[in-house]
């Protein structure tokens, strides 16, 4: 696992090997909205340096429109249960 930060935000990456691509995924996100997106160059930066060629990211409904602007696309949406 990997992680970057600044002073308002932090991003934890693990790195994925599948056959036919290597994957940076967003493990965990957290920080104010402004902070977290400051961290996106270095994000891009850390998945070249691993050789990533795909990134992706599980998160709440209210990053969407912001990672949308930033050029990420929506191809799956999480639903998630409380057990009983």
């Amino acid at each position: 696992m990997q992680a970057i930060w600044n002073d308002g935000a932090v991003i934890v990456t693990q790195i994925g090997d599948y056959p036919r691509r290597r994957v940076i995924d967003v493990f965990l996100c957290a920080g104010d909205l402004d902070s977290v997106m400051a961290l996106r160059p270095e994000l891009l930066d850390l998945a070249k340096a691993h050789g990533c060629d795909y990134g992706r990211a599980y998160v709440r409904h209210g990053l969407v429109k912001p990672l949308q602007a930033a050029g990420w696309k929506t191809v799956q949406t999480v639903m998630t249960f409380e057990m009983e």
